[in-house]
């Protein structure tokens, strides 16, 4: 489990993004993607945005005699201005 959190600026950008419980290399990773997400641009305050980010060990390879792992279930994701 990694916690992400941010300001979505008026103009789109994310801004003080904070990521905690990543390893570093995975902290730039993260940081990286975030930093590149754009939203719809919006009149008054910036937004503050925590997203909680679970991680699955994908296994490659797996005979067709073991299941495959079932993806985390609840609402699809999605981003609202």
């Amino acid at each position: 489990m990694v916690s992400v959190s941010f300001e979505a600026d008026p103009v789109g950008r994310p801004s003080l993004i904070r990521v905690k419980g990543a390893p570093p290399d995975a902290e730039r990773c993260v940081r990286n993607v975030i930093q590149s997400m754009r939203f719809p641009p919006f009149e008054g305050d910036g937004v503050h945005v925590d997203l909680p980010l679970t991680f699955h060990m994908v296994r490659h390879g797996q005979s067709a005699e073991q299941p495959n792992p079932q993806p985390p279930s609840g609402p699809p994701l999605y981003i609202q201005p």
